[in-house]
C-alpha cells in the first residue's frame, strides 16, 4: 500500500477503521505520522498497546468512524481505493483522500 500511494517519510496518514492497528503500525514505520481511527474503544486500546510495544511514537489514536471525517462527506468512494465501479468521481473531497498520487 505504501508503494501504491507513494508514501514517504514526509507523509501523514489517517487509517479509518484501523481495528487493532496492523496496517497503521506497518505504515508508521514508513511515514512521519499515522492517525488510527476506529469506532470501537477496545480495538483502539489493542492498537495503542501494540504501538507502545513496538516503540512507535508517531502514532495517534482517535475514537470515531468515517462518518466523523468531514472531508469524506462528499466523497462517493468513502475513501476506498479503488473506488467502487458504480461510484461517480469524487467531487466533495480532496482528490488525494480517495486516490493515490
Amino acid at each position: 500500500m505504501a508503494e501504491a500511494f507513494e508514501l514517504t517519510s514526509r507523509d501523514v496518514v489517517v487509517d479509518i477503521g484501523c481495528g487493532t492497528g496492523q496496517l497503521t503500525l506497518s505504515l508508521a514505520r514508513r511515514v512521519r505520522a499515522v492517525v488510527g481511527m476506529d469506532p470501537e474503544p477496545d480495538m483502539l486500546a489493542l492498537a495503542r498497546r501494540a504501538a507502545g510495544a513496538a516503540n512507535l511514537l508517531n502514532t495517534s489514536w482517535v475514537l470515531g468512524a468515517d462518518t466523523d471525517v468531514p472531508a469524506l462527506a462528499g466523497c462517493s468512494a468513502n475513501g476506498r481505493w479503488p473506488p467502487r465501479r458504480s461510484a461517480p468521481p469524487c467531487t466533495g473531497c480532496a482528490q488525494r483522500t480517495c486516490s493515490p498520487r
